[in-house]
């Protein structure tokens, strides 16, 4: 079957790493910028890592979207715009994971959010022609036939 659970689990994880790669370098040039640039590297390594860590339960319930409007048979436009809108509320879940970590509820770390979903939205856009060639439900000819 060509719409197995790997091809909906890699384009899951495709995403996931898109927005926790984009994640970081948006945060890391806020901070960079706002803060002062003198611990870029540990800003990346820092914010990959626990980046990582907060959003993992964002690509299980990615995938089980995926999975589930698969399993509906959804036209990959379809698709497409369910993910995208739960790209939205995981990068909101993901950001109160990480302000729940760190306790900090501070009126600056709104800017955090907004890169968060900024993030999920690019990651979740650059894969719609995954998605489109994930819902191709045309089978064969030959495997039509009886």
């Amino acid at each position: 079957m060509r719409n197995n659970g790997y091809q909906q689990f890699f384009i899951a994880c495709r995403i996931w790493i898109l927005a926790v790669l984009i994640n970081t370098f948006l945060g890391t040039i806020f901070l960079s910028i706002f803060y002062g640039g003198g611990m870029v590297s540990d800003l990346i390594l820092f914010g990959s890592f626990f980046g990582m860590i907060v959003s993992l339960p964002a690509l299980v319930l990615l995938f089980v979207v995926i999975n589930r409007c698969i399993a509906r048979k959804f036209k990959g436009i379809t698709l497409f715009r369910i993910v995208l809108t739960s790209a939205v509320f995981l990068a909101v879940i993901a950001w109160l994971l990480y302000m729940k970590y760190f306790k900090s509820f501070d009126q600056e770390n709104i800017y955090f959010l907004l890169i968060a979903i900024v993030s999920g939205l690019t990651a979740t856009s650059t894969q719609y022609r995954a998605f489109i060639r994930l819902t191709d439900y045309s089978e064969p000819f030959e495997e039509l036939q009886p």
